[in-house]
């Protein structure tokens, strides 16, 4: 291999942006497209093969885009990791430049962790393009943002920072303190319904206090035209050692939190679900126009169970934290850790040693009500989205995509964001812990004295609710869904004041509507037809109506006016004549 000449391969899956990028190169003096195709294999099986173990690579230089395969795995950085792992496995000193068009902070910070060398987006200038091949080709890094502060900034300005960051934190730990102390008070069942309304007015006005604070003295960003992304562990002009694209996206070495970052992930979580615990206070009344299984509880057990869940929930985020697990590993596991999470809540809510009798016999509830895991998770525990990203967001402070706009760790919006799919989880998870329940035991006289409404105590109102509750699953799997899918949103559950509510989030789904079958696919089809149909009907309905209307008013409006008016006039002509031959006669 010449080292005078830089030789390429060229990895793109769109055939027209390869073969114009390939004629701009070779038309540059140093370089060479030796081999290119759309995929990391078909690209590799154009290079010759060497059954060396350390055989020098034969390109120096590998320009590679996977974002605009047909079926790209979710999320990206596992397309990337795709594309990436054949290079890797068979030339492990080769460098790879990502060419993209676009790619997320998670899938740029993975890239950078599995040694990529830099990375550059579609629609550059050509020199700026052939620099940053020359300088991956050197074994050096293009591309990533470092957001480090410079060492050349004002004195003044650091200690504005510093003096602004510590009226923060003690602004913003004031008002939590605050929030826990009438949360606190809340939680006496005797408190007047007057005061109950005083306190929470507070804690509302105490949120918007948060939230301003976090506006005016949070700090900002700093601003690069990179994508702003975690920096490296070590230089970026340092030539990076590869690493297998199989390890987790933060390996199991590197994956614990320094005592600073520790530190604010733990305030977060602790503002975060002290905000949930508040939420929680509020009325739980159902505000959608479905039931819910949770629906048939008193609403103190209502707030008993939900509370049991955000418990729960809160020792789980701990415990993965302190478990370091990466990224990969979290993927994996994200359905045991919701069982792991409905199983726990089960035991807690109704005690592990609950019994019921059933004709002169006692059974234990608990492990009956277990043996329903395989049913809760294809119908409830799988089907709650975004879990995976939820937890990313807490454990990595991975951004949130908030209408296709990502949102940084800690932002406002983030947070939020995070909050209502967090308020969705422990619904939905309070839904499974009480399904197997109305599914086995339904209308046992110690289950409805003890955890019932006293709306829904009759068997008739039970098994109407029952009934209600199968017809929302079949609507929801056979029409609703459909539906969502094709209007690219999830539909979550969350808390207000007022109650749990409906709340509807910008999620694309295209990958879930391709994969739809039968009659779920007819109901897309239907919706298609009906907004291609439908605004055509309408024009027809309004023209005619317009018609119609005018043959009403100037036709046969206009008619009936003449024939008014005519009678009139002969009315009108007749009176004065009947009047003067009266008094002709009389003068006779």
């Amino acid at each position: 291999m010449s080292t005078s000449v830089l030789q390429l391969a060229l990895v793109d899956p769109d055939p027209i942006f390869r073969l114009g990028l390939k004629t701009s190169l070779q038309a540059v003096s140093g370089l060479q497209v030796v081999a290119d195709g759309p995929t990391s294999l078909s690209v590799l099986e154009q290079l010759p093969s060497s059954e060396q173990e350390n055989a020098q690579p034969p390109v120096n230089l590998v320009i590679l885009d996977w974002s605009a395969q047909e079926n790209p795995p979710e999320p990206q950085w596992q397309a990337l990791q795709q594309a990436y792992q054949p290079w890797e496995s068979r030339y492990p000193q080769l460098g790879v430049l990502l060419l993209t068009g676009k790619a997320d902070l998670e899938t740029l910070a993975f890239a950078q962790v599995l040694g990529v060398r830099g990375y550059c987006r579609k629609g550059m200038a050509i020199a700026d393009l052939i620099q940053a091949i020359r300088t991956c080709a050197t074994g050096e890094t293009y591309g990533f943002a470092i957001l480090e502060p410079s060492p050349a900034a004002p004195l003044r300005g650091r200690m504005l920072a510093r003096w602004r960051d510590r009226l923060h934190q003690s602004g913003i730990e004031q008002i939590e303190s605050a929030i826990a102390e009438l949360s606190g008070y809340l939680q006496n069942p005797a408190l007047p319904v007057l005061e109950r309304a005083v306190i929470a007015g507070r804690l509302r006005e105490l949120a918007a206090a948060r939230w301003v604070v976090n506006q005016l003295l949070a700090a900002s960003p700093s601003s690069n035209n990179a994508p702003p992304i975690p920096p490296p562990p070590e230089n970026t002009t340092a030539k990076r050692p590869p690493i297998n694209p199989r390890s987790a996206l933060v390996p199991a070495a590197e994956s614990s939190l320094n005592p600073q970052s520790e530190m604010a992930l733990e305030g977060s979580l602790n503002r975060l679900f002290a905000a949930l615990e508040a939420q929680l206070q509020y009325s739980l009344k159902n505000l959608t126009d479905e039931p819910l299984e949770i629906d048939i509880l008193r609403e103190e057990k209502r707030r008993e169970l939900l509370k049991i869940i955000l418990q729960r929930l809160t020792e789980t985020i701990r415990e993965l934290q302190l478990g370091q697990v990466n990224v990969l590993s979290l993927s994996q596991k994200v359905d045991a850790i919701l069982q792991d999470l409905w199983s726990a809540s089960i035991t807690d809510f109704f005690g592990k040693y609950y019994h019921i009798k059933i004709a002169n016999t006692e059974y234990d509830l608990v492990p009956i009500l277990l043996e329903n895991i395989p049913r809760i998770q294809s119908e409830i525990l799988k089907k709650i989205p975004l879990v995976l990203e939820l937890f990313s967001y807490w454990l990595y402070e991975t951004p949130l995509m908030i209408e296709n706009v990502l949102y940084s760790y800690g932002t406002p919006e983030a947070d939020k964001r995070a909050e209502i799919l967090a308020q969705n989880l422990i619904i939905q998870v309070a839904n499974a812990v009480i399904q197997p329940l109305l599914n086995r035991f339904a209308d046992i006289v110690e289950i409805k004295q003890d955890f019932y409404d006293k709306q829904l105590l009759s068997t008739r109102e039970i098994e109407r609710f029952r009934n209600d509750l199968s017809w929302k699953y079949r609507q929801v799997e056979l029409f609703g869904e459909p539906q969502n899918m094709f209007e690219s949103q999830y539909v979550l559950l969350a808390l207000d004041y007022r109650g749990i509510k409906k709340v509807k989030i910008y999620h694309p789904r295209r990958q879930e509507l391709e994969r739809l079958r039968g009659v779920r696919y007819a109901v897309t089809l239907l919706l298609e037809a009906r907004d291609a149909i439908a605004p055509r009907i309408r024009a027809i309905l309004s023209f005619l109506g317009s018609g119609v209307i005018y043959l009403l008013t100037q036709i046969v409006g206009r008619g009936i006016g003449l024939i008014g008016r005519g009678i009139l006039q002969g009315l009108g002509s007749s009176i004065p004549e009947s009047r003067f031959s009266r008094n002709s006669d009389s003068r006779k």
